[in-house]
């Protein structure tokens, strides 16, 4: 398993969050990157690793699908992109045999894993090393009974309350 990246010395930095540098050190398998205050890369790089149509993303749910491929950004018709806690339309294009979804079965997910660095308030940047989503059912409910890998504050604030009780860590 690969350690996280980190931009800096964590373990010496001031400016890192007690509670980012423990769970930093309790999970050093995770997927996740902690990115201390600054910049959030290059500006021109807009669209190269947000979520949008035609985007593959992981499952983080037992529910049986592997793999999505989005279809759609919920929100309104102009809205391209999708971030942490945004609700997709996605097809599954790979599926364990006998799992609750099928392959080409249309779903709806959210995001709670992404590529691209999210800006929080106190400043800080958190971004994961892949592009993860879980299955939903018609009421917003996750449709799997396990979460898989770490998932990010923001899903709390977004109201997916079951989804961050189900999950093993909340960065």
């Amino acid at each position: 398993m690969r350690r996280p990246k980190v931009a800096g010395p964590l373990a010496d930095d001031s400016r890192v969050p007690p509670e980012v540098r423990a769970a930093f050190w309790q999970n050093p398998g995770g997927s996740c990157s902690t990115v201390l205050p600054g910049p959030a890369g290059n500006q021109w790089d807009k669209g190269e690793d947000m979520i949008q149509q035609e985007t593959r993303l992981k499952v983080a749910d037992n529910t049986g699908a592997k793999e999505l491929l989005c279809i759609r950004v919920l929100g309104g018709s102009k809205r391209r992109y999708a971030y942490l806690g945004d609700t997709i339309v996605c097809t599954v294009k790979d599926a364990i045999p006998g799992g609750n979804v099928k392959k080409g079965e249309v779903v709806k997910a959210v995001v709670v894993r992404t590529v691209k660095s999210h800006r929080r308030p106190d400043g800080s940047y958190i971004k994961f090393d892949e592009n993860a989503a879980v299955l939903l059912k018609g009421d917003g409910e996750p449709r799997g009974t396990r979460i898989f890998g770490p998932i990010a504050r923001e899903l709390r604030d977004k109201k997916f309350m079951r989804i961050v009780s189900l999950a093993p860590e909340v960065i």
